[in-house]
């Protein structure tokens, strides 16, 4: 059974990379999208799996989570929205230090710079 949407793909697999040619036809194909994230639900042997993926490059993913055990594909595809959600919420939390710390260094370098420009004119 393999249920797909026009904006869906299926990439990822255990494995940790796999190119979009290489995903089984017998695969399901659905999946919860952000820009960088996607969540991959497929069925094996009755239950369902649900991957979350990231894309390194325009041809390869790597797995970052994924669970299995789900009753169905709404369960699984429900879980992968909301951990895209929290890594989503990481990254930019991640991103916010990082422009802080790097506004910060640049502030520091300025005021050195001043102070250095001040100490040459006093001389």
């Amino acid at each position: 059974m393999i249920k797909s949407a026009p904006d869906r793909h299926a990439w990822g697999d255990d494995l940790g990379m796999r190119l979009p040619d290489q995903i089984q036809s017998d695969e399901i194909e659905l999946m919860a999208k952000s820009k960088k994230y996607e969540c991959v639900v497929s069925e094996e042997n009755g239950s369902w799996r649900a991957d979350i993926v990231r894309k390194v490059s325009r041809t390869k993913v790597l797995v970052t989570m994924s669970k299995d055990g789900f009753s169905d594909d709404d369960d699984a595809m429900d879980w992968g929205k909301k951990e895209i959600s929290v890594l989503l919420k990481a990254q930019n939390a991640k991103e916010r230090q990082k422009r802080r710390e790097k506004a910060e260094a640049k502030e520091w370098v300025e005021q050195s710079n001043i102070d250095k420009a001040k100490a040459k004119t006093k001389r």
